[in-house]
């Protein structure tokens, strides 16, 4: 019962978190349509999307809030390894942004997506408790980048 389990599991994922419908969750898995019908009412997705989409608007405010003050603290510094984090933040948005504007994800788990949302709350909570910690992380980010990248192309 182990592959059946493991497929409730990525057909739950593709339907609350892949935002496909039942019936693309039903192609893209294979099972019928009555049994993805079956399992979605047994855990309540349409619930767990909703609560999965309202954490990713409640997300985005709050990155937006994060972008906006590490701007101003940036500029009233003028200190450079602050800059350079709001910069880095500002240009992960704007992928983020061209990424959502160009449909979205582009496979089943968008991995650079998930990584730029990471890096964002990695940055916001170093700058609430660790300042030089964020000037590490920003000294830093190139080559995480760059590990993060290769690290994905042979896993």
């Amino acid at each position: 019962m182990a592959i059946d389990q493991d497929l409730r599991e990525r057909a739950e994922e593709l339907y609350v978190y892949g935002g496909l419908t039942l019936e693309g969750v039903s192609k893209r898995t294979g099972v019928s349509d009555r049994t993805i019908a079956s399992w979605s009412s047994e855990r309540e997705w349409r619930r767990l999307r909703e609560d999965h989409v309202e954490r990713k608007r409640a997300l985005k405010r709050k990155l937006d809030e994060l972008r906006e003050k590490s701007l101003d603290s940036a500029i009233e510094s003028g200190d450079p390894q602050a800059i350079l984090a709001a910069y880095k933040l500002e240009e992960l948005a704007e992928k983020r942004r061209r990424l959502s504007e160009d449909g979205g994800q582009v496979a089943d788990v968008d991995r650079p997506r998930i990584f730029l949302e990471d890096m964002e709350f990695i940055a916001e909570v170093l700058k609430e408790i660790d300042p030089e910690g964020l000037k590490v992380f920003a000294r830093n980010f190139e080559p995480i980048v760059t590990r993060y990248k290769e690290k994905d192309q042979t896993g």
